[in-house]
């Protein structure tokens, strides 16, 4: 067949009529070519498959990491109602510190249509970190504790009352009172 081809090819000097996809050579070229585009475009799909998927990982990643100190934050709020103690005010601070900077991470990554929702988180958790700084300074400023803050004082102060009750109680005789020699009315009977 390579012959007779060959033959005609020559007799045929006017017009070759030479189809690129008649030869095994071209044919697998060709399909090496194709092979290779086919590899490259899956490449591609795959590596911005990824991408999206690392982009809504790390975006959900944030979320959760918000949630979680959000939770954080609810038992510290509870504790200090009950214990109140100046540390977990402190700890409510710290994770609102860190709430904002996972907000503003967030923002950076969040889809546009997300925007607005991501901003209002910001700015809510912006708010309560300031109202929770001013509530630590306050409970800092006033003190549960004779060891801070105005309590302190006012412990300070009545340190003299405490003296005195404390000499009336080690005394037994305040409790012997005659009961009988007091008169509450007329008949001097109680």
């Amino acid at each position: 067949w390579k012959v007779e081809r060959m033959n005609t090819m020559k007799t045929n000097d006017k017009k070759v009529n030479f189809n690129v996809f008649q030869t095994i050579r071209s044919k697998i070229v060709f399909m090496g070519i194709f092979a290779i585009a086919a590899a490259i475009i899956v490449g591609i799909v795959g590596i911005n498959s990824i991408n999206r998927n690392y982009q809504f990982s790390t975006v959900e990643s944030y979320i959760n990491d918000l949630n979680i100190l959000h939770k954080e934050n609810q038992v510290a709020e509870a504790e200090y109602r009950n214990y109140v103690e100046q540390g977990y005010l402190e700890e409510i601070v710290a994770n609102l510190q860190q709430m904002t900077e996972d907000a503003s991470q967030l923002s950076k990554l969040a889809e546009s249509k997300y925007q607005d929702s991501v901003q209002e988180i910001l700015s809510a958790v912006e708010q309560s970190k300031e109202n929770y700084s001013e509530i630590s300074s306050l409970s800092n400023k006033r003190g549960f504790s004779t060891q801070a803050g105005l309590y302190q004082e006012y412990d300070a102060a009545n340190e003299a009352v405490n003296e005195s009750f404390g000499k009336l109680l080690d005394k037994v005789e305040w409790i012997e009172l005659s009961w009988m020699e007091g008169t509450l009315g007329q008949t001097g009977e109680l």
